[in-house]
């Protein structure tokens, strides 16, 4: 199964395949920041940095069609405002293997969607 749903996003886009490369690359970089900003404001017991990098993996994940990492991201982020206190190495885990994965995918999309191009 894949980790990105081009279709859905590129729907969102109204098939345009520039902006959706706009933003695949953005994603690629702010992808492994954000993901890296958790791990590193948990080990810093900072949960107010964890839920900020939780939230902007969410929006940018759903923005490119990365449902599972989304979701991920949106119980980390609703946890952390529910009970900063909690342990939440498990989904931190999750979200840090899925971003792997999807960053991959989306370097493969951008390759084949500039070919296109």
């Amino acid at each position: 199964m894949a980790a990105i749903n081009i279709d859905a996003a590129l729907e969102r886009f109204d098939n345009e395949t520039d902006i959706y490369l706009e933003i695949g690359q953005a994603f690629l970089e702010s992808g492994v920041v954000d993901s890296k900003g958790i791990e590193e404001a948990f080990a810093a017991g900072d949960a107010q940095k964890a839920l900020y990098h939780a939230h902007k993996i969410k929006g940018a994940a759903l923005t490119v069609g990365a449902d599972t990492l989304a979701s991920f991201a949106g119980k980390l982020e609703a946890g952390l405002r529910s009970d900063p206190a909690a342990d939440y190495s498990v989904l931190a885990s999750s979200i840090s293997r899925e971003t792997a994965i999807v960053l991959a995918e989306m370097t493969e999309i951008i390759r084949r969607l500039k070919t296109r191009s």
